[in-house]
């Protein structure tokens, strides 16, 4: 190549996954470039590594680079590696989990479980319970001792179920009320136990479960008390209403959050002047605590009970059980359900209303 003759570009390279052939007249210069790898890095003639390698075409007396191999993006880049087969068995595993929680499935699950494993300790701790403690089915302590309630019932025969209302439930039984009306009366446990205790009362029980309001029926009846019960099944506000309601009437509500939109005293004005005792499920209906205080606060005197947790020193009847065992026969069924451990109650009584103790 003659002296002033512009240097001739090299021919284009097409990268194929392979290094490009150097040409022959180049020689190794340093140049920066964060594209090229380090690997390449070679020896000049001097003997000293003077960095990445680039290509240069050289003269008789003038070294000029040549242009610069273009990398496409995508190449100069590193791919990931694609994942394992036990990644992606992980990865399926989570993505199942969340889709599980999602839809509560997971929470069913567990929960089933749970029933299963009481059911099979419920059979295993009856016979010594029946042998030693409840011989006839009978409640042997709290407002409602004598009461006969049929079924593997400990806690209320314990007289430990919602301990924390039984002060209320002793002022309802001093109480002149004529009529009682229970929504969500369940096997009957307080319709039947109020009937009993206060003899001059008509109680009527409400229950969507048709097959528990034949059980609170056959309690009733064992309890000679069916002759001043009523049993209906599904409660709204509009039947609500057209009950005749008494002056002296006391409403018992345990309907699983539906609470708020029972007890509307715009639908129902006889709400205004009667007592109320709810049990709340803010777990079910976010926000109905608020909603009935501030619904029944001008009409209202309004008393806030708090669960609490039992302690099984107090039932010695079932000193004997192990600690789980014992927390079984105290859990009201709450072990094995979705209802969080802060329940809470409120007893409202009406501005409107002398309350007249019996005794």
């Amino acid at each position: 190549m003659k002296r002033n003759e512009t240097p001739r570009s090299p021919s284009p390279l097409v990268w194929e996954g392979r290094k490009p052939e150097q040409p022959r007249d180049t020689e190794v210069t340093r140049r920066d470039d964060p594209l090229l790898d380090a690997r390449d890095e070679r020896r000049t003639p001097t003997g000293r590594v003077t960095g990445p390698l680039i290509p240069t075409t050289r003269t008789a007396d003038v070294v000029a680079p040549a242009p610069a191999i273009a990398i496409h993006p995508d190449l100069a880049r590193t791919k990931p590696a694609s994942p394992s087969f036990k990644q992606r068995v992980k990865n399926a595993a989570k993505n199942s989990l969340r889709f599980l929680m999602r839809y509560r499935i997971c929470a069913r699950g567990f929960d089933f479980i749970v029933m299963t494993r009481r059911s099979h300790l419920a059979n295993a701790v009856a016979g010594r319970l029946r042998e030693k403690v409840f011989t006839d089915s009978r409640v042997i302590r709290g407002p409602f001792a004598g009461m006969i309630f049929e079924g593997q019932d400990w806690c209320r025969w314990l007289g430990a179920y919602e301990r924390e209302l039984h002060g209320i439930v002793t002022t309802i039984i001093h109480t002149d009320y004529e009529q009682i009306i229970n929504v969500g009366c369940a096997e009957g446990y307080y319709s039947v136990g109020l009937a009993l205790r206060m003899p001059e009362v008509r109680v009527v029980s409400f229950d969507c479960n048709t097959e528990s309001l034949e059980t609170c029926r056959r309690h009733a009846v064992l309890n000679g008390v069916e002759s001043r019960m009523n049993f209906a099944g599904r409660c709204d506000p509009g039947q609500l209403a057209r009950l005749d309601w008494n002056p002296r009437t006391l409403v018992l509500c345990d309907v699983e959050g539906y609470e708020v939109e029972l007890l509307d005293i715009e639908k129902v004005p006889a709400l205004k002047h009667c007592d109320l005792l709810v049990e709340v499920h803010d777990f079910f209906a976010a926000g109905a605590s608020e909603q009935l205080t501030g619904r029944f606060t001008e009409t209202h005197t309004i008393e806030k009970i708090r669960e609490r947790m039992e302690d099984p020193s107090d039932y010695p009847e079932i000193a004997g059980l192990s600690t789980f065992e014992q927390r079984v026969v105290l859990s009201e069924d709450r072990i094995s359900s979705h209802k969080p451990a802060d329940t809470q109650w409120f007893f409202m009584r009406a501005r409107s209303q002398s309350h007249r103790s019996r005794w």
